[in-house]
C-alpha cells in the first residue's frame, strides 16, 4: 500500500499513484486529509494544477497506459499519474501565477506543448493529450476529470502527437456533453437560429458577416477583407442583420448571444 502510494515508487510498481486515484473519485472528506496524503507524494502543494488524460491506441490495456505513465513521469516531474484499461490520467502542477490577472492557460501551455521531451514522446507513440481547466483546489479533481473525459468524447478524431486543451474546446464540450437536442437547443438564442436557416434557404451570409462583425470589433475594414467584400457591402449586410433578426452589434447582449449561439450551432454541426 505504501509503495503504491508513493508517487514515483507507486511508478516503479508499474500501479500509479492510489493518491490520485483518490483525488480523482473523490474519496477524500476534506482538505486535511487530502494535503495529508499527497505529502506522501512528490506533487507539490499550494500551486495550481492541471489533470489531463492521455489515450493511444485501440483496445490498449492498464500495462500499456502504465508504460505511458512511467514514460510521463519523466517528462513532467513531481506528476501524479494513474492508469486504467481505458486511459492514463495524470495530474501535473503548473506553478504559482506570475501576474496580478490569470495566467493559468499560458502557464498550463507551458507546462505541456513547451515540454519537448513529453511532446516527442506523445506523437513517437501516437498518444493524443486531453487537458482540463486548470485549478488550485486539488478538492476539484473529479470534476477536472470529467472536463477531460468530456473533451476526449468531444475531438472524434484526434491527431497522435497533439493536447487538445479543454479552454480552446470549451463550446465544442459543451454542445457534445449536453447530450439531448432539447438542451442544446435550449442553449440558443432562436434569432441566430433563424439567420441561419435564411441563409440556407436564401444563399446569403447574414450570420458570417455578423460573425465577422463580433471578431473584428471597430474593425470594418478587417471584417470586410475576412468576409471577402467592400466595405459598403459589409454595412449592407450588417443593417439587414439587424432589419430582419432584430440584431444589433452595438448591443453587447445581442453580441454575446451571436457569439455563444453561433459557436455553439458549429460545434453541433461539427
Amino acid at each position: 500500500v505504501l509503495i503504491d502510494r508513493l508517487g514515483a515508487a507507486g511508478d516503479r510498481a508499474g500501479a500509479g499513484s492510489s493518491v490520485l486515484r483518490n483525488l480523482v473519485e473523490g474519496t477524500f472528506a476534506n482538505v486535511q486529509t487530502i494535503r495529508a496524503q499527497v505529502l506522501l507524494t512528490s506533487l507539490p502543494l499550494d500551486v495550481s494544477y492541471i489533470l489531463f488524460a492521455v489515450t493511444g491506441r485501440r483496445k490498449s490495456d492498464k500495462d500499456y497506459y502504465a508504460r505511458v505513465g512511467s514514460m510521463c513521469s519523466r517528462a513532467l516531474q513531481n506528476s501524479l499519474w494513474s492508469a486504467s484499461e481505458d486511459r492514463l490520467i495524470v495530474l501535473a502542477p503548473i506553478g504559482r501565477g506570475e501576474t496580478a490577472g490569470y495566467d493559468g492557460y499560458t502557464r498550463a501551455q507551458r507546462c505541456l506543448s513547451s515540454n519537448k521531451s513529453l511532446m516527442t514522446t506523445l506523437e513517437s507513440n501516437g498518444f493524443s493529450l486531453f487537458v482540463s481547466e486548470p485549478f488550485d483546489d486539488l478538492l476539484m479533481c473529479p470534476g477536472r476529470y470529467r472536463e477531460a473525459i468530456d473533451l476526449e468524447g468531444t475531438i472524434r478524431e484526434p491527431e497522435d502527437g497533439r493536447a487538445y486543451y479543454f479552454w480552446e474546446h470549451r463550446f465544442a464540450a459543451l454542445a457534445s456533453s449536453a447530450g439531448e437536442v432539447d438542451k442544446l437547443e435550449m442553449m440558443l438564442d432562436k434569432r441566430v437560429v433563424a439567420m441561419a436557416e435564411y441563409d440556407r434557404e436564401h444563399g446569403t451570409a447574414y450570420l458570417q458577416t455578423a460573425i465577422m462583425g463580433v471578431r473584428y470589433p471597430g474593425s470594418p475594414a478587417d471584417a470586410a477583407t475576412a468576409l471577402n467584400v467592400h466595405r459598403n457591402t459589409y454595412f449592407y449586410r450588417l443593417n439587414k442583420v439587424r432589419e430582419l433578426f432584430f440584431i444589433d452589434l452595438k448591443d453587447g447582449d445581442d453580441r454575446l448571444a451571436l457569439s455563444f449561439s453561433a459557436s455553439i450551432m458549429g460545434n453541433m454541426e461539427k
